[in-house]
């Protein structure tokens, strides 16, 4: 991917989570200013994921990205996928093996490169979506808004994701082991 920063993203403020598409790929922009820089330490772990609710027909989806592995550098962006363009995103997400992740100020000051931790959610996300009919914007946001009366805030969407990844997990190790108890 060309590095070269969009002036979009130059004009957002910082602690912003950017989904980015350029050809055949998708990178996460964080908009940071220099003094947020201070708060990633120098060996910084990078984690994404994506989360998934559905509330009355809509479906929400957000991207997660994690630094450092703290709550103070964990940023959101809420995907509306009804719309083409944000689907046609996800469709690119999913056929990437890797995924890069940069912090900008007024230029990219970091870059994380990381084997792509959303291909299969994206995957999954992009076949659950084809076979739905679209919602208005006005119930992505009523939706939205609901979720976020639960999570209102990016850690919070984060750990609710991660409860619900152990959760199905455990599901899952449960319905390959049935009847091992009292046989």
């Amino acid at each position: 991917m060309n590095l070269i920063l969009p002036a979009f993203m130059l004009e957002r403020p910082p602690g912003l989570l950017i989904p980015y598409a350029r050809e055949n790929t998708v990178a996460l922009f964080i908009r940071e200013d220099e003094f947020g820089l201070r708060k990633y330490p120098p060996q910084c772990a990078a984690d994404a994921q994506l989360g998934r609710w559905k509330i009355d027909r809509v479906l929400l989806f957000v991207v997660l990205v994690r630094l450092g592995r703290s709550d103070l550098t964990t940023y959101e962006s809420w995907a509306n996928v009804a719309d083409p363009s944000v689907l046609r995103l996800f469709q690119k997400l999913a056929a990437q093996n890797r995924l890069d992740i940069h912090i900008v100020t007024d230029h990219i000051a970091r870059t994380f490169s990381l084997d792509n931790p959303l291909r299969s959610a994206a995957a999954q996300l992009v076949a659950e979506v084809r076979r739905r009919h679209a919602w208005a914007p006005e119930e992505f946001e009523r939706a939205q808004a609901r979720l976020c009366t639960l999570y209102p805030s990016p850690p919070a969407l984060w750990w609710a994701c991660q409860e619900a990844a152990l959760a199905e997990q455990s599901v899952r190790r449960t319905v390959k082991s049935p009847g091992a108890v009292g046989q």
